[in-house]
C-alpha cells in the first residue's frame, strides 16, 4: 500500500474483505477504510478529495471517474486502451502492475498545485460531454445503422396451440 509513503491522507472506498471496519480511524500512515458509500456520501468524499486514482486492469467505463472527474479531481488511471479512449488528455496514465510508477505519480501531482488544477479542470470538461442526451443519441445511431442491415421478416403463418 502507497499510503504510508504519500504526503497526504489516502481513502478508499467500497467492499473489502481483510480490512479494518468501516469508518474506523486508521492509523497514521495507513489508508482510511470508509467500506460502501452510498452516493451522496461518495459525491461527499469526492468532493474533499483533490486526486482521484484508478490503477484499474479492467474497467469498460469507470463511472467512478466520470463522478470524480465531475467533482474536481484530477485523474490517475490505468493505463489501459478503454480508460485512454474516454479521458484522452485529461489524466495521467499509470501502469497498473507498477505501484512505484503510481506512486511517483500521486507525489508529482501533490507537490504541484497547477498542474494537479489543470489535468482537474480538464477532466471536467471532458465529463461535462458524457451526457444522458449524448449516450441517447449514439445509442439511437447504432441501433438505426444496425436496423439498416436488417432484411424485413417474412410473415409467419399463424399457429394454433392446443392443450
Amino acid at each position: 500500500m502507497l499510503a504510508p509513503s504519500l504526503p497526504w491522507p489516502v481513502c478508499v472506498a467500497g467492499e473489502g474483505k481483510g480490512r479494518r471496519p468501516a469508518g474506523e480511524p486508521a492509523p497514521h500512515g495507513e489508508a482510511a477504510w470508509l467500506g460502501p458509500l452510498t452516493p451522496d456520501e461518495l459525491a461527499d468524499w469526492l468532493g474533499r478529495a483533490s486526486i482521484y486514482a484508478l490503477p484499474a486492469r479492467y474497467e469498460p467505463f469507470g463511472l467512478s471517474v466520470l463522478e470524480a472527474a465531475l467533482a474536481g479531481c484530477a485523474l490517475v488511471l490505468g493505463d489501459i486502451p478503454s480508460l485512454r479512449e474516454i479521458w484522452g488528455d485529461a489524466a495521467i496514465y499509470v501502469q497498473p502492475e507498477d505501484p512505484g510508477a503510481l506512486q511517483n505519480t500521486l507525489e508529482a501531482l501533490i507537490s504541484d498545485h497547477l498542474r494537479r488544477h489543470e489535468l482537474a479542470q480538464r477532466a471536467l470538461r471532458r465529463a461535462a460531454g458524457f451526457t444522458p442526451q449524448r449516450m441517447a443519441r449514439h445509442y439511437l445511431a447504432a441501433y438505426s445503422k444496425l436496423l439498416q442491415n436488417v432484411s424485413p421478416r417474412e410473415p409467419q403463418p399463424e399457429v394454433a396451440c392446443a392443450s
